[in-house]
């Protein structure tokens, strides 16, 4: 009994499997190509037996007559046969396989292995299910089986035009909207979803981005072209943008030039877009910057909670050098915001030269890292053009502080003319919470990454920090060394500038540049070797010095240890003359001793 019922299962199963398979077997020629459930098998090359156009019809006649079977491959010596059901259905000829770069054989089981793809298809397959379209977007839909060369393709109101080909329906966006594409053949019927939408940005684009610089440094230009990118490409509400490495231009002052840079863009409700952006760099050749006052933002230094730390107007054609540095002593992250606020109804632009440490629980590297960032660019007036709209905020520095962590910033910053008369710039510290929802990164040069903040009122009462203006921060020094006396000596920080109100002055001179004019003098009738050397006089500390045009970032240094900045051989009666530029960095212990002396004769043999 259980064999009876068992054999008239697998009869059962195998009418099943034989009606399957009897629609899935559809085959045409368009051309010299023979499509089986319109997908396409093989293409003949050659001529040979005839037009290959005339011998793919007589191949899909062939294949329809022999029916469904399994699909095998015999070859002889100089051919090959695809074989349904043990009967030849395709023959391989010498010179189709030549056309095709193989062997009989290896052309055979290539056919052989798209019959069987064709053969194992369902009646209708339709692939994607769902297309979405830029506004002059085009698509293929896959339209494959025994029933797509048959189907009817229906739609009302679709937002494309419609078009087919062997295996494929193609779709042509002709306006913003949606609609549903049904492919539908006898009882059978599939639906495609089809929305056209806005691009998240439409490309190409041209952009603009100011620099200064003599040159501008290759760092600054980058920048510039990146917050250009972010902040003055069109696309639509809350596009997110994406782009690879771009080569970044030389931008002599007065000159401009472009970069090319390939962006892609993805938005809601809209169509991922990608293409070319060029970045118009123009410097404006504003010359190397020299401020006429230091803002020294570093009272308190240790932060307890938030709170304003500084406030001063800044005017135009009184460019300032701003320093800061603060340590987070309390129990939680705090964010220090140092910040451009236009008050105005005109767009403000201002010149920054950038130099802005990441936090870090060392405040002495923290000082020295944003010293050197700063140095470089001031060097050449390298400078990135910002614009703060009217009556909005714009960050300058943004720094989330760990719990012991210090930032510590030298910038300087300049108010261009063709705008509001002057600006306010304010320090604060903040919670994190205040900027939650704020799609940006906790780094350098925030402008380029945050959309303008709402304004700060203005209560009246200037922040603590303000009577922190020190007018002129420089000081020149000069010192002669003869060889064969006494050690020569530049103290730097010994001798402090003085408050704008004349009630303080600035320990340390933190920020204040110092250029030195040094002599050494060889008096004797024998070559000597001199050096330039900086010592840690007061403390642990990181320097940096511009030598004769060399630039040199010393290490950290240990209290009363040495670095040597230059050394050289002086010829008898001869003399050196040395050109130095340096400032006290945040964080470090000042003064500091630059020592010029000759060098000893175990030092010489090291």
């Amino acid at each position: 009994m259980t064999g009876r019922i068992l054999s008239r299962w697998i009869l059962s199963l195998a009418g099943l499997v034989c009606a399957t398979v009897a629609w899935a077997f559809d085959a045409r020629a368009v051309g010299p190509t023979v499509y089986v459930n319109e997908l396409p098998v093989l293409t003949l090359r050659t001529r040979a037996g005839g037009a290959p156009a005339a011998r793919a019809a007589q191949a899909a006649v062939k294949l329809r007559s022999l029916g469904v079977g399994a699909v095998t491959v015999a070859a002889g010596k100089r051919s090959a046969q695809v074989l349904i059901g043990g009967r030849q259905a395709l023959n391989v000829k010498p010179q189709e396989a030549k056309a095709a770069g193989l062997s009989p054989k290896a052309l055979a089981e290539q056919w052989a292995g798209n019959l069987r793809r064709a053969l194992a298809l369902p009646p209708l397959l339709v692939e994607p299910s769902v297309v979405r379209l830029g506004p002059d977007g085009r698509a293929t839909v896959s339209l494959l089986g025994s029933k797509a060369r048959t189907a009817a393709l229906l739609g009302q109101g679709l937002p494309v035009m419609v078009s087919r080909s062997p295996g494929a329906i193609h779709l042509a966006a002709r306006a913003e909207g949606e609609g549903t594409l049904i492919v539908s053949s006898g009882g059978e019927s599939v639906s495609v979803a089809v929305t056209v939408l806005p691009y998240a940005a439409v490309f190409p684009q041209r952009v603009s981005a100011w620099v200064s610089g003599s040159p501008a440094t290759r760092e600054v230009v980058r920048g510039a072209v990146e917050a250009a990118l972010r902040k003055r490409l069109v696309a639509r509400e809350g596009a997110r943008l994406a782009w690879g490495a771009f080569d970044v231009p030389s931008v002599p002052a007065g000159q401009r030039a472009a970069a090319r840079v390939r962006v892609s863009a993805w938005a809601p409700d809209s169509v991922e877009n990608s293409g070319l952006v060029e970045v118009e760099v123009v410097n404006l050749g504003l010359g190397v910057l020299r401020e006429a006052e230091l803002w020294y933002c570093n009272d308190p230094e240790n932060l307890v909670g938030p709170g304003r730390l500084f406030s001063e107007s800044l005017a135009v054609a009184k460019p300032v050098r701003l320093l800061f540095h603060h340590s987070n002593q309390s129990p939680v992250p705090l964010v220090l915001e140092v910040s451009i606020q236009n008050d105005s109804d005109l767009e403000a632009r201002l010149a920054i030269i950038p130099g802005d440490s990441r936090p870090d629980p060392n405040p002495v590297l923290a000082g020295l890292r944003a010293g050197d960032e700063f140095l470089r660019n001031w060097l050449t007036g390298s400078a990135e053009v910002v614009a703060v709209p009217p009556r909005s905020r714009v960050p300058i520095a943004l720094r989330r502080l760990a719990p012991r962590d210090t930032a510590s910033g030298l910038q300087a910053i300049r108010l261009l003319p063709g705008g509001p008369g002057s600006v306010r710039l304010l320090a604060s510290a903040r919670l994190p919470m205040e900027y939650e929802g704020l799609a940006f990164q906790w780094s350098e040069a925030p402008w380029r990454f945050l959309p303008p903040l709402r304004t700060e009122p203005d209560d009246g009462r200037p922040g603590p920090s303000s009577q922190h203006v020190y007018p002129t921060p420089f000081r020149k020094e000069s010192v002669v060394y003869r060889t064969g006396g006494r050690h020569a000596f530049v103290r730097i920080g010994q001798r402090p500038i003085d408050r704008a109100d004349g009630q303080g002055a600035l320990l340390g001179n933190f920020g204040v540049v110092y250029r030195i004019e040094a002599e050494a003098l060889n008096e004797d009738s024998v070559p000597k070797e001199v050096e330039v050397v900086f010592e840690a006089s007061a403390g642990y500390s990181g320097a940096l010095f511009v030598v004769d045009n060399q630039y040199v970032r010393t290490p950290l240094l240990q209290p009363k240890q040495e670095f040597r900045l230059v050394r050289t051989r002086l010829e008898p009666r001869r003399s050196r003359r040395f050109a130095i530029l340096t400032l006290p960095l945040s964080g470090s212990s000042y003064p500091a001793t630059l020592v010029i002396r000759e060098v000893d004769r175990l030092s010489a043999a090291r």
